[in-house]
């Protein structure tokens, strides 16, 4: 096993364009995918800001606040 690591540096050490073009292509494949990813991790996972979020699922009992109340009148 140890051998044919050797080689295979040995190998990437002779062949210095395909061994650039392979690591610029490993380095931009694994760059792009991380970025597509983290957006919308980010964005998914990222909770959402609204006053009173309580009342979104209707998580609370009782009386409505009066600031509910003011577009009414």
């Amino acid at each position: 096993m140890l051998s044919d690591f050797r080689f295979a540096l040995r190998s990437l050490g002779r062949a210095r364009g395909f061994t650039l073009v392979t690591v610029l292509t490993l380095a931009l494949g694994i760059g792009s995918a991380a970025s597509i990813f983290s957006v919308p991790i980010g964005s998914c996972f990222k909770a959402a800001k609204f006053p009173d979020d309580v009342y979104l699922v209707g998580g609370q009992s009782g009386p409505i606040p009066s600031t509910r109340l003011a577009w009414k009148s």
